[in-house]
């Protein structure tokens, strides 16, 4: 076949025949016989499926990327990575999603959310990558991982590291009082990953891994380093309602008191007014879209309002400030509640023919 391959004066009639064989190994080395617009060729028209028990996953990803076939690549180590464990290389995976970031590539449509999604489970489950390089492989390809499960490492890393946290608020926001030259112009899509992972954000600073219980030295001492450097980057007040939201997805105690302990020792002692009134937000804006029916009013609103007037009560003693913030919210969906059942009677008065 390499005389035949070799004779022939079309290039890509020569890379036909060769994709003929089903000899790799051997065909791959031939390759190098032959000019390079041949093995351009080869690897442009080169099939990842229907291959069958395929043992040359690596070595066909890595001919595919070195030809500029790089999504096309990470499709093929998808395909083969769910049958046999360590059949896919991990640290090829990693390098392939990093090349792909920056590159242009005209088949990046192949990949699917639920093929990038686990191949970036791969490199996180394989242990060879600490924390930071994960976060920063999954917060880039952020649009692709839609669920806050799947964004859980650049979610980790934002309450892990002030550094992290205070560079995505500075992509996202601009200083409060400009300087006198330009800032440099942040990319829209890296603008897009940063606002997209703060609104995703349900880590609190300070959580174990193990228990998912707060550390109240260690919120202190995470809000304290942020606070330092959100004020040199002059986005303090951003990056303050950004950690009154976060506050929100604060877990219950066993005795049914909300938020935990420490995020009301927190809001009680070291708060400000900015994430007082952005823990507010985060707790109703949580509440998502609702469904009623026509005609029903205020009545959901009515039994969130008493559900946060209980918890206030349990906390009114040792933590006022927790619990005026949780009448806040009381109060606002009373107000939702009289304003659904003000729209309520439009209806049926609309109704009533």
């Amino acid at each position: 076949m390499l005389q035949l391959a070799s004779s022939q004066r079309d290039e890509k009639l020569a890379a036909r025949i060769l994709l003929l064989s089903d000899e790799l190994e051997t065909i791959w080395i031939e390759l190098k016989e032959f000019e390079k617009g041949v093995e351009d060729c080869y690897w442009a028209e080169f099939a990842i499926h229907g291959r069958g028990d395929f043992l040359l996953v690596n070595d066909a990803a890595k001919g595919l990327a070195d030809h500029g076939r790089i999504a096309v690549a990470l499709d093929l180590l998808a395909l083969y990575s769910h049958g046999e464990k360590g059949k896919v290389d991990p640290e090829l995976v990693h390098r392939l999603l990093t090349e792909l970031i920056g590159a242009d590539d005209p088949e990046a449509r192949v990949l699917s959310q639920y093929d990038l999604t686990h191949l970036i489970a791969i490199v996180r489950d394989s242990g060879k990558y600490s924390t930071e390089e994960n976060a920063l492989l999954e917060w880039a390809f952020l649009p692709a991982l839609e669920s806050r499960n799947d964004t859980k490492t650049p979610q980790k890393f934002l309450a892990d590291s002030p550094e992290f946290f205070v560079m995505m608020i500075s992509y996202v926001y601009r200083r409060k009082n400009p300087l006198e030259s330009d800032e440099p112009k942040t990319p829209q899509n890296v603008v897009s990953n940063a606002w997209n992972l703060l609104r995703k954000w349900a880590v609190i600073p300070g959580t174990n891994d193990s228990d998912g219980e707060v550390n109240l030295d260690a919120l202190n001492k995470w809000v304290a380093e942020v606070r330092v450097l959100l004020t040199e980057a002059d986005r303090l007040s951003p990056g303050e309602a950004h950690i009154g939201e976060v506050l929100a997805h604060s877990k219950t105690d066993e005795d049914g008191t909300w938020p935990t302990r420490p995020v009301r020792d927190f809001l009680e002692a070291d708060s400000s007014e900015v994430i007082g009134r952005n823990f507010t937000i985060g707790v109703t804006n949580a509440r998502g879209i609702t469904s009623r029916s026509i005609g029903e009013g205020g009545a959901q609103e009515r039994v969130l309002a008493l559900k946060y007037k209980d918890l206030a009560s349990k906390v009114a003693d040792e933590w006022p400030r927790t619990a005026g913030l949780l009448r806040k919210i009381e109060k606002y969906y009373l107000g939702e509640a009289k304003r659904q059942d003000e729209e309520a009677a439009r209806e049926n008065e609309g109704f009533d023919y």
